[in-house]
């Protein structure tokens, strides 16, 4: 790989959204989500990392470092709390 491809798959990530660069959706999807108070997640497969603060994941306590595996069947879920996840989807369809 070049330096210039190299470099155009590094950079800071922001506050909110995808942590990386679009073209990375073919293969693996991560989203940083802060959470204020509800935050509604769209159904499917989905694997949350509490990084940060206290929240709830469909109404149940989840503690920063606690790790979620959300399966496709459970429909929309709902976060609660103050703090940040992580969210880790499978590649864009």
């Amino acid at each position: 790989m070049s330096r210039e491809a190299l470099a155009g798959l590094v950079r800071t990530a922001p506050p909110t959204g995808s942590v990386f660069p679009p073209d990375a959706d073919a293969f693996f999807r991560l989203e940083r989500v802060p959470v204020q108070g509800q935050v509604p997640l769209d159904p499917g497969f989905a694997v949350l990392v509490v990084s940060d603060g206290a929240v709830s994941i469909g109404g149940r306590p989840a503690p920063r470092g606690s790790t979620w595996l959300l399966p496709a069947g459970a429909g929309s879920v709902l976060l609660d709390g103050a703090g940040e996840v992580l969210l880790a989807r499978p590649p864009a369809a």
